[in-house]
Formats: C-alpha cells, structure tokens, sequence
C-alpha cells in the first residue's frame, strides 16, 4: 500500500520532487547551524530558497526562523491570499 502511495503521488503533475544532493544538504546545514533549525525543517528551508518560492508550512518554529530567509506562510493564510478560501 506504501509503494502505491508512492506512485500516486509522483504523478501529481504539478509536484516537483527534488533529490538531496550534496550542495543541497550543504545548504541545509548551513541554514540549520546559522538559524538554529532542526535537520529536516532546514531541508524544507534550503528548498524554498532554493527555487526562490514560499515555504507553506504549520511549524510554527520553522515560519518563524525560516521567514529570515525565505517568505513563510501557513496552509490558510496562502488558500485565502490565493482567494480559495473566504
């Protein structure tokens, strides 16, 4: 059932997996040490900044220590500037 989970969402067609590859992780120890963020929410960080997007996320830590690179925003407050939600 995993597996099949896997397949669905790689064919979402507007979701871009990216691969950690060494400048990427780089990026995000950098980010994790200088913004005292955990491993994976750097990952996320390093990403959005990365290709230069919002990192839409409920972390309340992570928008917060994450906003001093990137723009932050939660899942609501991005439906209602996108005017999906009223």
């Amino acid at each position: 059932m995993g597996e099949e989970l896997v397949l669905l969402i790689e064919r979402i067609p507007c979701l871009r997996l990216v691969s950690l590859d060494s400048p990427l992780a780089h990026q995000a120890v950098q980010i994790a040490a200088h913004h005292r963020l955990r491993g994976a929410d750097s990952v996320y960080v390093a990403v959005a900044q990365a290709f230069n997007t919002t990192l839409i996320a409920l972390d309340a830590e992570m928008l917060e220590r994450g906003a001093d690179l990137v723009r932050t925003t939660t899942p609501l407050q991005w439906m209602e500037e996108q005017e999906i939600v009223r």
